[in-house]
């Protein structure tokens, strides 16, 4: 097998999950176990040595986390009428698929690849085996299956230990739901519209139900519509004016003058003239007559507009009407 950054082998696989089967004990393997002559006298015989490695409780919280691998995750293609625990695992380009799992009574790895091409020593990829690319949860979840189901046939059957969970539970940030990965959270959205969705399939996927992996996730809330500016457009005062100062507090209602310079007149908001004179407005630009809040009620276009050095715009308006 080479998952993850390590090389591992099926026997080193099958070791580790019959350690967590067991509570934490890791078993020694044994290739021969006894030894009998043809009259059945028992030459050599050698008992399983265990060592606890694990704290039990931990080991015990793995299983249950791998029960549910099986149930509703990428391992359903492996589920048996008792129960089970297991993981899939798919190599980078499908060069390796594998599936690990035990029951309380045994604990078998399959794994799927091929060997490197003796002249180049490229491993070929199984990208099309049968028509279709080999993942863990395909062929080998499968074969898993099979070979347990007829191992473990007459076998008394036991469950695996509830597990103590303690610590902090930690809520999971919102995820993105546009994201076809998280499209089983979005009930709006027919199934199959965001792709063709985990190969192995799911209960939940059949009832509607949310697949394991993904309880406990909310979707990002959409954020509100950003509410337009008041303001039309940006402008700036002719050389050699200065915005006139805005009164404070203003009492006449926002109607986005904040974003205009008066250049050279008084502020439409204000009911009295400005408290700070401005400067005189050069020969070039002249700022025409405007009139008050109280002569023009509402806020429109031309009263965001500093019309200085031109006309007035509703008087431009007329004369583009005439």
């Amino acid at each position: 097998l080479a998952l993850g950054t390590t090389d591992v082998t099926p026997l080193e696989m099958a070791r580790a999950y019959a350690t967590l089967a067991n509570h934490g004990m890791r078993p020694e393997p044994l290739v021969v176990e006894r030894v009998e002559t043809a009259s059945g006298e028992v030459l050599v015989e050698r008992e399983p040595r265990l060592e606890q490695v694990l704290d039990r409780n931990v080991a015990d919280t793995v299983a249950w986390i791998l029960q549910q691998n099986i149930r509703s995750g990428t391992g359903t293609g492996a589920r048996l009428p008792w129960p089970a625990m297991g993981k899939t695992g798919t190599a980078q380009s499908f060069s390796d698929a594998s599936f690990a799992g035990a029951t309380p009574e045994l604990a078998a790895v399959v794994w799927m690849g091929f060997a490197p091409d003796p002249a180049t020593g490229v491993i070929p990829t199984m990208e099309n085996v049968r028509g279709r690319s080999v993942t863990g949860g395909s062929f080998p979840a499968t074969i898993w299956r099979k070979f347990m189901t007829a191992a473990l046939n007459g076998v008394e059957h036991s469950g695996f230990s509830t597990p103590t969970l303690s610590g902090e539970v930690m809520r999971p940030e919102p995820v993105d739901c546009t994201d076809p990965r998280y499209a089983a959270l979005r009930p709006d959205i027919p199934e199959g519209e965001d792709g063709e969705g985990d190969d192995e399939g799911s209960a939940e996927q059949e009832t509607g139900e949310v697949p394991g992996h993904l309880r406990g996730l909310e979707c990002i809330e959409p954020s509100p519509e950003p509410t337009p500016s008041p303001c039309f457009v940006e402008a700036e005062c002719p050389e050699g004016q200065e915005p006139t100062p805005t009164p404070s507090p203003s009492k006449t209602p926002d109607i986005g003058l904040d974003c205009f310079p008066f250049c050279g007149r008084e502020d439409p908001r204000s009911p009295g003239p400005s408290p700070t004179p401005s400067k005189q407005p050069s020969p070039k630009a002249t700022a025409s007559p405007k009139p008050s809040p109280s002569e023009s009620p509402g806020g429109t276009e031309e009263d965001c507009f500093p019309f200085c050095d031109t006309g007035d715009a509703g008087d431009d308006e007329e004369g583009d009407d005439g």
